[in-house]
């Protein structure tokens, strides 16, 4: 698949995978263009398109970064363009129609491993993709709850629409809520204009609430609306939206000690909690340890651009026995130090891991 970008500055926006082979064009005249099965255009050249001229399957005008008009977008439409990007959420692989083949050959969906565990998880995502029902994730950090989500949402019949994450630990309450459920024109001193929030931005496809129990108190009412009416009402807005939006909630926190404390509503939790994912951490699936650091040697190695790991066999038993609390995630950084550091020709030995690894495999 090949994808001519005009200007040649959108290409470092999209957010696609390196097997589709993208070109930079200076103008919609080129060679580059014509042989290209999807053009992306920013509006700024949209003077220069005439439709007769667009052999291509499907021209593509990025407008994310300007207040567009809704006449506006109709011109574009009736001048030849296939689709009219509104946000920069929408600057996917999937939001073009193109099928993400990243993860083919790394085991399920990017989930490595062939432990009993490992395979009841990709059993239960496979039946949980094909509804649109509410899922709540759980596990500890590093067990790789994002990466469920994202696989639920590929194997759904959403995966065209967006996927669109939130870390509601990372976004202070205030911001949070308008990130979120986005605002209108005039809703505070700073807001000249209308915004989308992503719930709305998610339309279509899936919302992924990662860290749910960081979630303030007043946003939980919020959400559980959502949950029970879908539908949104921007801050400042005395129209509520509909949305058609899956929810898939993720946290490494106790809910059940939470809802006792008063800290977490119980009707959010049972809103969220339709279908329930535990993911096992690394120490109960020790038989997965060698397929994954194969995966992390053959990945990160071609991320540096440097020799595969090889280890020997006690070395490898050294990994297995260690009970990795920061699980999967712990597991990938080690890798990645140790490809960057190891100076021997050979193999990894026992000796040549971190002590504090060896001490706890010999205990």
């Amino acid at each position: 698949m090949k994808i001519a970008f005009v200007p040649g500055s959108l290409m470092g926006k999209w957010e696609l995978p390196s097997y589709f082979h993208s070109i930079r064009a200076e103008s919609l005249e080129t060679d580059a263009v014509k042989s290209a099965d999807i053009v992306v255009a920013s509006d700024t050249c949209l003077p220069d398109i005439e439709p007769a001229k667009w052999p291509v399957r499907k021209l593509v005008i990025d407008a994310a970064e300007t207040l567009t008009e809704a006449t506006q977008v109709r011109d574009w439409l009736l001048n030849g363009a296939r689709t009219v990007v509104l946000s920069p959420s929408e600057r996917t692989a999937s939001f073009l129609g193109l099928q993400d083949t990243r993860f083919q050959d790394t085991g399920f969906q990017g989930l490595v491993g062939n432990s009993p565990e490992m395979k009841e998880l990709r059993e239960l995502i496979r039946k949980v993709a094909a509804t649109s029902a509410t899922v709540l994730i759980r596990g500890e950090s590093g067990t790789g709850k994002e990466l469920v989500a994202r696989a639920i949402h590929r194997l759904s019949p959403r995966n065209l629409r967006p996927f669109i994450p939130v870390n509601c630990a990372a976004i202070p309450e205030t911001l949070l809520e308008d990130d979120l459920f986005g605002h209108v024109r005039g809703a505070f001193t700073d807001a000249r204009a209308d915004r989308k929030g992503k719930l709305e931005e998610a339309d279509g496809g899936t919302l992924f609430l990662d860290e749910i129990g960081d979630m303030a108190p007043s946003l939980q009412v919020k959400l559980l609306r959502v949950l029970q009416e879908k539908e949104i009402q921007p801050i400042g807005s005395n129209r509520p939206k509909k949305v058609d939006v899956r929810i898939i909630a993720a946290t490494a926190a106790d809910l059940e000690a939470m809802i006792k404390e008063k800290t977490f509503r119980e009707d959010l939790y049972f809103r969220l909690n339709v279908i329930p994912i535990f993911i096992p951490p690394l120490r109960e699936r020790g038989g997965d340890i060698p397929e994954l650091v194969s995966h992390f040697s053959r990945v990160l190695s071609a991320k540096h651009g440097m020799p595969e790991l090889r280890f020997t066999d006690a070395a490898m038993n050294a990994l297995s026995k260690f009970p990795w609390q920061g699980n999967v995630r712990e597991l990938e950084h080690l890798m990645e130090r140790m490809l960057v550091l190891f100076d021997g020709n050979g193999p990894v030995d026992v000796d040549d891991l971190p002590h504090t690894l060896t001490m706890s495999a010999s205990s």
